[in-house]
């Protein structure tokens, strides 16, 4: 390249960083027009909701806290993101929490931290669970009904995921399975949760208001021509990197299809909540993995500190579809469930 050119793609990077990360856009509403052009941009950044006010807030959360005593929540993916203040949040209401994580170590460290802060009636308890390999889902499942099967399920957070990681595969054609066969971002964050909910079912069918809440993604408007696979061939032979957003899409968009699924199964008289949330784009583990180039480190780098929710931003969503039981009552219709984060209802 020559070195005229090097010197105005150097600028030319320089101003999209200066200007992306600077107060300027947002107050310009540049952010919100871009939801115009593209729906699935709605509640991603704080950007995007710029100077909107909130129709969920840590106020009204605490007052709906204050109902959730003595109640019970399981949260995979627990030890940090979003899981982690879910069950932060959750544990200064007095709810008995256990905390499903796939590493022991992190997760009784995650637990600890919580211990300090919680309310005195408030249990924090771990489980060890992989979502990607179905004999862990199965194993902990197993434990888990052996020492809670006479205790009710509330608050079901299917929240564990995997994201995307460029740079992880051997070549652009080979996928990374899991131990079962699977490609991984669909054996992580959709397959593992739907045999955990089959294990569970029941007990959270025992609470009186049963809330089962999936923590998915607007990427799920990013995959493949036919959606959703339904055979293993279909999941595992696309001439697609994996890198590419589309086998995360995928996996995020069979969440929220299962949603739907079972809460027409389960039909009008089963007194169960079942969502899949987009959070946003928040300040989670998922965007040190990244592995990008250095220019787009630095980039999402300022975009944390100055773009992004904080991990407790994107879990109101989430506890909002768990803890406003009486709000959820008078606004979700069965069969036809739309709140896709704090900006919509």
């Amino acid at each position: 390249m020559r070195k005229s050119n090097q010197h105005f793609l150097a600028g030319t990077i320089a101003f999209i960083a200066g200007f992306v990360t600077s107060p300027i856009p947002k107050k310009l509403g540049f952010y919100r027009w871009l939801t115009t052009k593209d729906s699935s941009l709605i509640g991603l950044t704080p950007a995007h909701f710029y100077g909107l006010p909130w129709t969920y807030t840590f106020e009204d959360f605490e007052q709906d806290c204050k109902s959730l005593k003595g109640q019970n929540a399981l949260v995979t993916g627990a030890n940090s993101g979003i899981g982690f203040s879910i069950a932060k949040q959750l544990s200064k209401c007095g709810v008995n929490i256990v905390m499903v994580c796939r590493n022991e170590k992190r997760c009784s460290e995650a637990a600890q931290a919580i211990e300090q802060i919680k309310s005195s009636e408030t249990t924090v308890e771990i489980g060890i669970m992989d979502t990607s390999s179905l004999s862990s889902v199965r194993d902990f499942s197993l434990s888990f009904l052996a020492t809670y099967g006479n205790r009710p399920i509330d608050m079901l957070f299917l929240n564990a995921g995997r994201g995307v990681t460029y740079g992880e595969q051997t070549t652009n054609t080979k996928l990374i399975l899991s131990e079962d066969g699977i490609e991984i971002f669909f054996a992580t964050n959709y397959l593992g949760h739907h045999l955990l909910w089959h294990y569970l079912k029941d007990l959270v069918m025992k609470a009186e208001t049963g809330r089962v809440v999936l923590t998915s993604s607007a990427a799920s408007f990013r995959t493949f021509p036919f959606k959703v696979p339904t055979t293993l061939f279909e999941l595992n032979e696309q001439d697609v990197p994996q890198t590419d957003m589309h086998y995360y899409g995928s996996s995020k968009l069979a969440q929220i299809m299962f949603a739907k699924k079972v809460t027409r199964d389960l039909g009008e008289d089963a007194n169960i909540f079942i969502n899949s949330a987009h959070p946003g784009a928040v300040q989670t583990e998922i965007w040190k993995k990244l592995n990008l180039p250095n220019i787009l480190d630095y980039l999402i780098e300022k975009w944390i500190g100055n773009i992004l929710w904080t991990s407790d931003e994107g879990a109101l969503t989430l506890l909002y579809l768990a803890a406003n039981v009486e709000e959820l009552r008078k606004k979700i219709s069965v069969g036809n469930i739309s709140i896709r984060s704090r900006l919509k209802s």
